[in-house]
């Protein structure tokens, strides 16, 4: 059995319709605990006004007024029968439950369900006891849940509405869209559209930054951009466009030396000797109107003739110091392949006296200095190529390259800027 609030009034009857047991459907006591709330509704309600049907109506204005109920009277909602009673309009409620005495208090009604007919043992053997009142209490306001509470008219069944709706019929123009995308053609390629697959293999590599001593030169940023695709274009390799890029900056890009009238480093005689052995080039006779790309190509062949007698410029891929190999190039190219060799064969000399005599030997560059003795004023050899490759292989390639930039700047102080890029 269930025991009342005491005292039972609006306020307790909040915990009660917070209980579990009220609102979970599936709770085993959810039949029994509903009427029990709905007793003490009705104890609390006593007459609640209705209307035509037997519905409860609120009018805010003028709410219900609670009562008091005092007692903590027990209620047996399996032995109740009121549930069974219709409502109308006519319907009133009693003014007791069955079994029941009422007493007035100087706090309120007192109400006990059950009366004297119901002895003090019979209650012990089987009392049940209310689970304590969750201390969370509902906060919504007391007018909506009395209509939570109170009957509602029932509304149309929605849920099964579709099924009376009849399907509907495919007309003969309807299309068939499961199956409509195989109506669709393929579509053919236009004769305009790229070729996705291998287009990248159009694009020119990323072009390396103009170096940051000539960022400023306009005639070096101006065509740099330019000077690099044509270098990718003609298919050269990217250890040739990195040594052909330094030349073109460090000779000012497409620009004549006000002194030397070298354009875009070319001198005079040296563009007339790569004509006369490139006739295949179609170099025009004016130097200022080569392309940029013929300027790479004019490069290319002066350091071809200028390294011929070590192997081209092809002997510099057994270097494997890219700067190593081309401040090489560019030590033939702006020095001419004559003094650009004496040069280099002296900072060969340097290196290779700072290192020990063990260590020399085990490179194989002992003989070196007898080697050059008698080859100033004369071009590179293979032998020479052949003690660079060992001591630059070797891993002194930072130490050639300072006592080439020594060398050179002894040379021409002038050019102190641009030898000591990569040293």
């Amino acid at each position: 059995m269930y025991r009342f609030p005491d005292p039972l009034d609006e306020d307790s009857l909040k915990p009660l319709m917070a209980d579990e047991r009220y609102g979970d459907p599936s709770h085993p006591e959810n039949p029994f605990y509903r009427k029990f709330v709905d007793r003490a509704f009705a104890l609390v309600y006593p007459d609640p006004p209705r209307d035509g049907a037997g519905n409860f109506v609120i009018n805010p204005r003028d709410p219900p007024k609670p009562q008091v109920i005092t007692g903590g009277a027990e209620f047996k909602p399996w032995e109740d029968g009121r549930d069974q009673v219709s409502p109308s309009s006519s319907f009133d409620w009693p003014e007791t439950p069955p079994h029941s005495r009422l007493s007035t208090t100087t706090d309120g009604t007192r109400l006990d369900l059950g009366g004297a007919r119901e002895s003090d043992d019979y209650r012990s053997r089987n009392e049940r006891r209310d689970p304590a009142t969750p201390s969370s209490l509902t906060a919504a306001p007391m007018a909506e849940q009395r209509a939570q509470h109170m009957p509602v008219e029932p509304v149309p069944a929605y849920r099964d509405t579709w099924r009376n709706v009849p399907a509907q019929t495919p007309g003969p123009t309807d299309p068939d869209y499961r199956d409509a995308w195989r109506n669709v053609p393929a579509r053919a390629p236009g004769p305009t559209d790229p070729a996705y697959r291998d287009a990248w293999r159009d694009f020119p590599p990323r072009t390396p930054s103009v170096p940051d001593y000539k960022a400023q030169v306009g005639t070096v940023t101006g065509n740099w951009k330019s000077f690099s695709d044509e270098m990718a274009k003609r298919g050269y390799p990217e250890r040739d466009q990195r040594m052909f890029r330094f030349i073109f900056a460090n000779e000012g890009g497409r620009a004549e030396d006000p002194n030397s009238k070298a354009f875009a480093g070319i001198g005079p005689g040296a563009y007339s000797d790569v004509r006369k052995q490139n006739p295949g080039l179609n170099l025009p006779g004016d130097r200022t109107t080569l392309t940029n790309g013929q300027i790479a190509d004019v490069y290319n062949s002066y350091l071809n003739v200028g390294l011929n007698k070590a192997g081209g410029l092809r002997a510099l891929d057994r270097i494997n110091d890219p700067d190593s190999a081309t401040v090489v190039a560019d030590t033939v190219f702006s020095h001419g392949p004559s003094k650009g060799a004496d040069l280099l064969r002296e900072a060969l000399n340097r290196t290779i006296d700072q290192l020990p005599e063990e260590e020399r030997a085990s490179l194989g560059l002992n003989d070196f200095a007898q080697h050059g003795a008698n080859l100033k004023g004369q071009r590179l050899r293979t032998a020479d190529m052949d003690f660079l490759t060992n001591l630059v292989n070797g891993g002194y390639a930072n130490d050639f390259r300072k006592n080439l930039c020594d060398v050179r700047e002894k040379e021409k102080p002038e050019w102190a800027e641009r030898v000591r890029q990569i040293c």
